[in-house]
């Protein structure tokens, strides 16, 4: 089953991954502003190996949280194909996608916070009064002040906040652990999407909602 998967959450960032059957194909890895350069991409690795666009059987699209222009672009792409090919296309809020990859590799009994970085000094997580079903932005000084005062053994996800270690590292709770080294990118997105495939867990393109870290001005 060929499988590509897109992710354009990060500012100026470009991810994209091609695989068949879980084995990767290609990854590309783009760092630009002209996020809209995704398709142009989509093309050339289509081309590249030899790939006619009518033998891909779904797609995986990062719906966000990220920035308005690149978190459109990336979506846009993956509905407006699925759309045409008539392929199913599986949305992953970013959170999502962590929890359930580190969740695969390392079987944790413990909660498990996944941190996006939206700048501004704040982060989008789960909410910490939701069982993994609602989201919430906080300011990392309100989420540090809840792992203080949690009673629960929690592993926080913090790859896209390493440069704020120095702000957890005066965390006094000594059940909250920091993962700095954990990624998600688009091979995930591909092996993911695969899974949903397979299981029929996926719902129509038009229901592929953005997530974006702020209203766009």
């Amino acid at each position: 089953m060929l499988i590509l998967g897109i992710d354009t959450s990060k500012t100026n960032h470009i991810n994209i991954s091609l695989s068949e059957n879980n084995k990767v194909i290609e990854t590309i890895y783009k760092e630009t502003k002209k996020t809209e350069e995704t398709i142009n991409l989509v093309y050339d690795l289509f081309v590249k190996h030899s790939i006619k666009p009518e033998q891909l059987k779904g797609l995986g699209v990062i719906t966000g949280p990220g920035g308005y222009t690149g978190i459109r672009a990336g979506v846009s792409v993956a509905k407006t194909m699925s759309q045409l090919l008539n392929i199913p296309c599986v949305g992953f809020n970013k959170v999502d996608l962590y929890l359930s990859n580190f969740n695969d590799k390392f079987n944790s009994d413990q909660k498990i916070y996944p941190l996006v970085d939206i700048k501004r000094d704040e982060i989008y997580t789960f909410n910490p009064d939701s069982n993994y079903n609602d989201y919430i932005v906080l300011t990392i000084e309100d989420f540090i002040n809840i792992l203080e005062k949690s009673t629960e053994k929690i592993t926080v996800l913090a790859n896209e906040l390493i440069d704020k270690s120095d702000l957890f590292s005066k965390l006094l709770n000594k059940d909250i652990s920091f993962n700095y080294n954990f990624k998600i990118s688009s091979i995930d997105i591909c092996n993911q999407t695969f899974k949903n495939i397979l299981s029929g867990d996926f719902k129509s393109y038009r229901d592929i909602i953005p997530v974006y870290s702020r209203e766009a001005v």
